[in-house]
């Protein structure tokens, strides 16, 4: 999997309605003052800027072959015979990868030569995730952040749980403890915990029913989002790891730490 980042990836947006602003302090022209400047560039700060560089990339993956996939609007795929290749779009990052080597090499000159790229190499680190590529396999990991996570809710030195839910309890809304005041609280928890599940679908279950409760949580509901913190403790060391179709979890990857 190899990692490029466009850079100014919005000016490279064409715009295609009629956009006029005013000319910028220090660059009036002063015969000109009352003149106004039209914009066929996008610029940044401008609504139509995220928009006019999607178009202007999912263009350029068209007229290479690529289709978009119906799932993920940011998902590129190119099927031909035996050969396959993906590429995944973040705003200004793109994920490659595919199953033969010149294919790549040869999208990523082309990418080089129609955009303004740095070229990062073999990914290592993507959006809180850390991946380590070798022969044998992929590790996917996502130690730091919960790490940061149990330190901002002081939960690094509490005793772990082997199961992020408690299998003898059933949440409802409606059950007698009292209300949890602090909603914004136990919301941002959930999301701090929902960005865990991207390579953890072992917490799916548990962040996904205690998030039904953001509205109108209750102490139950939030000892049990504390519970699924002092799971994480436990499984700390644990990655994906891919290789040849098999997926697994493990525990021994010492190059993600």
């Amino acid at each position: 999997i190899f990692q490029m980042d466009v850079k100014s990836a919005f000016l490279n947006g064409d715009l295609k309605e009629e956009v006029y602003v005013e000319q910028p302090p220090g660059f009036e022209i002063s015969e000109q003052k009352g003149m106004v400047y039209r914009l066929h560039k996008a610029l940044y700060g401008l609504k139509q800027a995220p928009k006019a560089w999607h178009d202007k990339i999912d263009t350029f993956f068209l007229s290479l072959g690529f289709q978009n996939c119906y799932a993920d609007s940011n998902l590129y795929i190119f099927s031909q015979d035996n050969l396959i290749c993906l590429i995944i779009l973040y705003v200004d990052d793109l994920l490659i990868t595919g199953s033969l080597a010149s294919k790549i090499e040869e999208l990523r000159a082309d990418l080089k030569t129609t955009f303004e790229m740095t070229d990062l190499g073999l990914l290592h680190y993507f959006l809180g995730m850390v991946v380590y590529q070798s022969h044998d396999g992929i590790f996917l990991s996502q130690h730091r952040y919960p790490m940061q996570l149990l330190q901002t809710y002081r939960m690094s030195n509490f005793r772990p749980r082997s199961c992020p839910t408690d299998p003898n309890s059933k949440l409802s809304r409606e059950d007698d403890s009292p209300i949890f005041e602090n909603i914004t609280k136990y919301g941002r928890l959930i999301c701090s915990v929902l960005h865990l599940t991207y390579i953890g679908p072992d917490l799916s279950y548990s962040v996904s029913t205690l998030n039904q409760f953001s509205s109108a949580s209750r102490q139950t509901h939030w000892q049990a989002a504390i519970r699924v913190l002092r799971y994480l403790v436990s499984t700390l060391e644990y990655r994906f790891y891919f290789s040849g179709g098999v997926v697994m979890w493990h525990a021994e990857c010492e190059k993600c730490m």
